[in-house]
């Protein structure tokens, strides 16, 4: 397979696409006249795109699924203040030797960096169990790997490599402050039950193309599979307390914060309702943070509807008082360049191709 050239960040209105994606969802959906088109979610390390085929959908929508890896052909559009991909060709491309780091977005921080970080984080337990507890975590070559890789989620916060280690270090933190602020919160209790929140997620989430969900995670979830986890490692350690054992596994059935959460169990102790609230900070904050600085194919001043929120939100931009009306000198930048970058990219019209 070529090396990839064109990423979605620095896709423009008329940009002309010739490169491969990473094909996140597809949809067969009904024009007014009955027919049908498809609507294929593309995406790299940069963000992703929705790329739409209005002729032969149903043949070409048979070609690929959800994971694969796609050659595009095609022009980016704008509708509605929204760019897209209108595709005149679609083909799944098999490669066995696909650098996946081209396709999957990775978090901004070094693995390494946010490893040594987390470790420094544990070592403020005090308490005996609950510091043998997380280091035989940490100690588990094989799962640390797996931690420090995973994604967060499939698509709602975090949902990138290394999401899942960056997520609990802003869990942790928040918990911290929050155990800062109320005393009689055990901030041992509460930092190890940050650290163990999620880890079932080593084992229902992929860290390969599309994220997907494993066979445990679809049957079981990360949630059952992380009680599991803390049950067997507690279990190696001589004379672990019962009750704090039954604590530390309340922490994880009920961190979502409600049933129709997915929880089984609402929080029932300060701990348990602390994490809650330290693992919707970050989620949230993070979810929100990340949607108005990324691509999403919207120009102006508001992201695209997030699922998350039943939403959109402003961009902070937006909201600069200054003589450009609103519009920061980096966005004005940013203009300036794509529009120098889109003049750079044209060419004559008897020259353009989309093969």
């Amino acid at each position: 397979m070529p090396q990839k050239s064109q990423f979605i960040g620095k896709l423009h209105e008329d940009s002309e696409v010739h490169d491969t994606f990473l094909v996140l969802q597809k949809q067969l959906s009904p024009t007014r006249q009955g027919r049908s088109y498809l609507r294929v979610t593309l995406g790299d390390k940069s963000g992703q795109l929705e790329a739409r085929v209005w002729e032969g959908a149903e043949e070409l929508a048979s070609r690929f699924e959800s994971g694969d890896l796609v050659f595009v052909t095609g022009v980016v559009t704008s509708y509605q203040g929204v760019i897209q991909i209108k595709a005149q060709y679609i083909e799944k491309v098999e490669d066995p030797k696909v650098d996946w780091s081209a396709f999957l977005p990775s978090s901004k921080r070094p693995v390494a960096e946010m490893q040594e970080e987390l470790k420094g984080l544990l070592l403020t337990i005090e308490n005996p169990f609950l510091k043998r507890l997380t280091e035989s975590f940490v100690e588990d070559g094989e799962f640390f790997q797996r931690f420090s890789l995973s994604p967060a989620a499939k698509g709602m916060h975090h949902a990138y490599i290394g999401g899942l280690i960056e997520h609990t270090i802003g869990v942790i933190k928040a918990a911290i402050a929050i155990a800062d602020l109320y005393p009689a919160i055990s901030r041992d209790i509460l930092v190890t039950g940050a650290f163990l929140h999620d880890i079932g997620k080593t084992e229902e989430l992929e860290a390969t193309a599309g994220f997907d969900y494993t066979i445990e995670g679809k049957l079981l979830g990360h949630i059952i599979i992380g009680r599991d986890m803390l049950i067997q490692k507690a279990a190696a350690i001589e004379g672990f307390p019962a009750k704090l054992l039954t604590h530390l596994e309340h922490m994880i059935l009920s961190h979502h914060g409600e049933l129709e959460w997915g929880s089984p169990k609402r929080p029932k102790t300060v701990e348990s309702l602390a994490l809650h609230i330290a693992d919707n900070i970050d989620a949230k904050l993070m979810a929100a943070l990340d949607s108005v600085e990324k691509p999403d194919g919207t120009s102006g001043e508001w992201t695209s509807f997030l699922k998350i929120f039943e939403r959109p939100f402003l961009r902070p931009f937006a909201l600069e008082d200054d003589s450009t009306g609103g519009v920061s000198q980096k966005q004005k930048k940013e203009a300036n360049a794509k529009k120098t970058e889109k003049q750079a990219e044209q060419k004559p019209t008897g020259q353009r191709t989309l093969f």
